[in-house]
């Protein structure tokens, strides 16, 4: 069962995306058609299949949120000041720059419908990020917003490198802080970089422990009850 588990792992991180819930199941019906063919249970090939299938998944997406962790503490960082975000930004960036706390929206999380209380902290703060503190800022394209926590916002002069998810910017957040003369905010370009929304490796902790007991269950389903008591006593 666990080599299995292991190969299954293996055969899931390099298989395309799409299949990374064929190759668990896949494995699943091979432990349990092993386990079938020897022990002639029904139910225990169902457990052992239902485990290693678990085990697989589980230990891959172990592994794509601790690659992805590594990936993004490694990320070449985008200097605003120099040079242009890309035309097609990656998933995630690093961007140098400053963050204009005073050109902010403040996120709260509240039920539909109903109005925040805004003398509570928010969730996380959208400000807008340009390439030096100056008061006028010339565009070459494409417009940063970020995504932090409250406390990470700092000076307004301050030069500083933020890492996270990059998505396009919400049209709201877009409407309301970006102003270009001359430019329809819908024809601006606006990125949003999601700094609350990185890959970090202790993430990957849950997915171990659930992978862990997926194989734990496969292999006492396939021992079965009481057969490692049997074995240990000495024959009569």
């Amino acid at each position: 069962m666990t080599a299995i588990a292991i190969v299954g792992t293996m055969v899931a991180n390099r298989a395309p995306v799409a299949h990374g819930v064929y190759v668990p199941a896949a494995c699943g019906v091979l432990a349990g058609a092993v386990v079938l063919a020897i022990r002639r249970s029904w139910p225990r090939a169902a457990v052992v299949a239902v485990g290693v299938a678990m085990a697989v998944f589980a230990a891959h997406r172990a592994m794509v949120v601790w690659a992805a962790a590594q990936q993004a503490e490694r990320l070449s960082v985008v200097d605003l000041a120099t040079e242009d975000p890309p035309s097609v930004p990656p998933p995630y960036m690093a961007v140098r720059g400053v963050v204009r706390g005073g050109m902010r929206l403040s996120e709260y999380d509240v039920p539909p419908g109903e109005v925040p209380d805004q003398s509570a902290p928010p969730e996380a703060v959208v400000a807008v990020m340009t390439p030096t503190a100056d008061a006028t800022q010339r565009t070459r394209g494409t417009v940063i917003l970020v995504r932090l926590a409250p406390t990470e916002i700092g000076p307004d002069d301050a030069v500083r490198t933020v890492r996270g998810k990059v998505t396009e910017a919400p049209a709201a957040a877009r409407d309301v802080l970006v102003h270009i003369d001359g430019t329809p905010a819908e024809d601006l370009h606006v990125l949003l970089v999601d700094t609350l929304d990185m890959p970090r490796p202790e993430a990957s902790l849950g997915a171990w422990v659930l992978a862990a007991l997926g194989l734990g269950l496969a292999l006492v389903a396939a021992r079965g009850p009481g057969e490692g008591r049997r074995r240990a006593s000495p024959p009569a």
